[in-house]
């Protein structure tokens, strides 16, 4: 079995999952600037609590979407994580591969994270196969980084660090206090937002046409079974309508084995027999047909 195909399953809902977490960011981000519309004027003796939580805010949720959505994709995909080796401390942490590949997705991105913001969009966008061309604001998103983490460690007043990340050259000096105004904060909203539809775009959309159909399709076509019997023998798949359905006159003379994993991909189908799946994993312990198993009922789904 291919790496990438470790976790087949889980594509069915890549997309939809993928997103919901889009929609979860523009939600809370959303909110975060309500917040701050409705509390800059009324609240001024807290403003630059307002400005620093709204600054912190943003940029979390940024975060949040950037680097779930690719541990997300990379269980799917986990080929992309790139590890030519597991240290066995690791492996014996976890319970089944599933649980592995989600660990190893993490720590990529947990590692990332620590990398200049350049570098961590750069490798990013890399892991999902696609080129970052975010390149004209990158400045503001860089700067923007820079002053939200002297409002969380340094009581927003300028540090060595601030002059090490960010390209903002200006007459600020080491002890001196930021103080945000209304169209530095809405021209970071603004960045970030482009920045977060541009990452929909080249990295999230890719997914939209991973239907259900298709990935059924894909697990069968990476079974034992395919090299019997291909799979348009027993199904007709009209990738216009999105629809399937069972060849009428089929039948083949499984061996007991196949027979149970042919089972098995029919309850996926018709969502009747799950008294085989015990059975199928038994069969083919060991085998990557156990593997297209135990990721469905990782990741379940029927057409």
């Amino acid at each position: 079995m291919k790496t990438n195909d470790m976790n087949i399953s889980s594509r069915a809902t890549l997309s939809s999952d993928l997103e919901r977490m889009y929609q979860n960011f523009d939600k809370n981000f959303n909110l975060t600037w309500d917040f701050y519309i409705e509390n800059r004027k009324i609240n001024k003796k807290y403003k630059h609590f307002i400005d620093g939580l709204t600054l912190s805010n943003m940029f979390s949720a940024l975060e949040i979407l950037l680097n779930d959505s690719t541990i997300r994709y990379l269980i799917s995909y986990p080929q992309c994580i790139g590890n030519k080796s597991i240290d066995l401390d690791i492996i014996s942490e976890t319970y089944n591969i599933s649980s592995l590949v989600r660990m190893l997705a993490e720590k990529k991105i947990h590692d990332l994270s620590y990398k200049k913001i350049d570098e961590y969009l750069d490798k990013i966008y890399n892991l999902w196969n696609a080129k970052n061309k975010f390149k004209d604001d990158l400045d503001v998103i860089i700067d923007g980084k820079a002053i939200r983490n002297l409002y969380i460690h340094n009581d927003r007043k300028v540090d060595s660090s601030y002059f090490k990340q960010t390209q903002n050259y200006s007459k600020l000096k080491i002890g001196d206090p930021i103080d945000l105004n209304s169209s530095d904060l809405e021209k970071m909203k603004n960045v970030i937002e482009k920045l977060s539809k541009h990452f929909k775009e080249q990295c999230i959309d890719k997914f939209n046409n991973n239907t259900k159909i298709e990935i059924f399709k894909n697990m069968y076509e990476a079974s034992s079974l395919h090299a019997i019997v291909e799979f348009t023998k027993i199904w007709v798949y009209s990738e216009e309508k999105d629809s399937l359905w069972r060849v009428d006159d089929f039948s083949w003379h499984w061996s007991g084995s196949e027979e149970m994993l042919f089972k098995f991909f029919e309850y996926i189908f018709h969502g009747i027999g799950s008294e085989y799946i015990p059975q199928a994993l038994e069969r083919w312990k060991g085998t990557p047909n156990e593997r297209i198993i135990l990721s469905w009922l990782e990741y379940p789904f029927h057409i």
